[in-house]
């Protein structure tokens, strides 16, 4: 996945209906899915961002001061 590749906006309740329509459910459900920004393994409920880069996807978790950090950084450029 590119940078640009559009991802909807989903509720929280649809969250795990796109972890599913994009392939990423075995690997949240596994534990292999971490915050980028904390590093916190993550569960369904806490996913706040997915975040397609490249040929993967990266995922932020609901913490307020990752999303802040997240959002300071990709608003000056910089990958996270």
């Amino acid at each position: 996945m590119s940078r640009s590749t559009a991802i909807p906006a989903v509720l929280d309740e649809e969250m795990a209906q796109l972890l599913i329509d994009i392939g990423e459910m075995d690997r949240v459900k596994s534990g292999k899915v971490r915050c980028q920004i904390c590093k916190t393994v993550l569960e369904v409920n806490a996913i706040q961002l997915v975040v397609p880069i490249k040929n993967r996807v990266d995922y932020v978790c609901s913490s307020h001061t990752c999303l802040l950090q997240f959002a300071l950084h990709d608003k000056e450029g910089e990958a996270t």
